[in-house]
């Protein structure tokens, strides 16, 4: 089981809970992917925005396209649960789930991004795509004795709110596709 929160802005957040019960709140709407019988629940709290409940359709056919299932969907309101729905509530959501992995369009502009010819004195250090920040990881490794450096863009969740400006030691490169920004780019100064 994964579950997802359905935000104001239409878009989802993956949920860490114990159990789906823990998630449960009147005033929000939550996504649960049950795996094991294939199938979606909607549950609408009971004093949920009108925003919410409209946002909920569109968000899980966006998850189920995006991992390519064909689960069904059903919307349970808090004000009428069928009676089958509390042995759901209290199912333990299986820890082991890795976090929602990046959809291939998301995939494909970050390795643009990170085989691109870099900005001379510049370094990249992260990237905005599809309203999500990505922050240039190095991992090292040993292969036959030799160390070796790995560098991938992992997503940064839970970003602090407010206002941002890029101190004058950075760059920001835009990529363009089809005439629509599909990312951004943040390169960081080399010290010389």
């Amino acid at each position: 089981m994964e579950i997802f929160e359905v935000l104001d802005s239409g878009e989802t957040r993956f949920l860490t809970v114990n159990t789906v019960k823990e998630a449960l709140r009147p005033d929000k709407v939550i996504i649960i992917l049950d795996h094991d019988k294939k199938s979606v629940y909607i549950h609408v709290g009971k004093n949920a925005s009108t925003r919410l409940k409209f946002s909920s359709a569109r968000s899980s056919r966006s998850i189920l396209q995006e991992r390519n299932l064909a689960y069904r969907v059903k919307t349970i309101d808090e004000e009428d649960l069928p009676s089958w729905f509390e042995s759901i509530t209290n199912k333990i959501v299986r820890d082991n789930i890795r976090a929602e992995p990046p959809p291939l369009e998301i995939l494909k502009i970050l390795r643009k991004i990170e085989n691109a010819e870099p900005i001379e004195g510049y370094k990249s250090e992260a990237a905005i795509v599809k309203n999500k920040f990505y922050n240039l990881e190095t991992t090292a490794t040993t292969i036959m004795g030799q160390n070796h450096s790995i560098e991938k863009f992992k997503e940064v969740r839970d970003l602090p709110e407010g206002f941002y400006v890029l101190p004058n030691t950075y760059k920001a490169r835009l990529i363009i596709e089809k005439g629509k920004v599909v990312g951004i780019e943040l390169l960081k100064e080399r010290p010389t």
